[in-house]
C-alpha cells in the first residue's frame, strides 16, 4: 500500500508523497487507491538520490509474506532508471561553469 511505503521511507530519512495528489478521478480510472511521488530537484545531492535508491531496493528484497508482483518489479525498475538519468543530469549540471 502506498502509505505504507511512504511510513518505511520516512523511516529511512526520506521525505515522499503518498496518497491521490489531487487527482480522485485518474486514481479511479486507474483502478488504483493511490500512488507515491518522488520530488527530485536540482539541490537534491547525489548521496541523497543513491539513499533513495538503496531505500527502494531494500523494500522490493525485504523479506515479506508476499511475493512482489510482476508489475511492481517493472515499476520499481522503471523508476530507478528515471533516477539514474536524473543523476546523470545532476552530474553534467555540477561540471557546468
Amino acid at each position: 500500500h502506498n502509505q505504507d511505503v511512504s511510513t518505511y521511507l520516512d523511516s529511512q530519512g526520506i521525505a515522499i508523497r503518498a496518497g491521490h495528489h489531487c487527482a480522485m478521478p485518474l486514481m479511479e480510472y486507474l483502478n488504483i487507491n493511490g500512488c507515491l511521488r518522488v520530488s527530485l530537484a536540482p539541490y537534491n545531492t547525489l548521496e541523497e538520490i543513491e539513499l533513495l535508491v538503496q531505500a527502494i531496493k531494500r523494500l522490493l528484497t525485504s523479506d515479506s509474506n508476499q511475493e512482489p508482483t510482476a508489475s511492481v518489479e517493472e515499476q520499481a525498475s522503471e523508476v530507478l532508471e528515471i533516477i539514474k538519468r536524473f543523476k546523470k543530469r545532476l552530474k553534467l549540471g555540477q561540471k557546468a561553469p
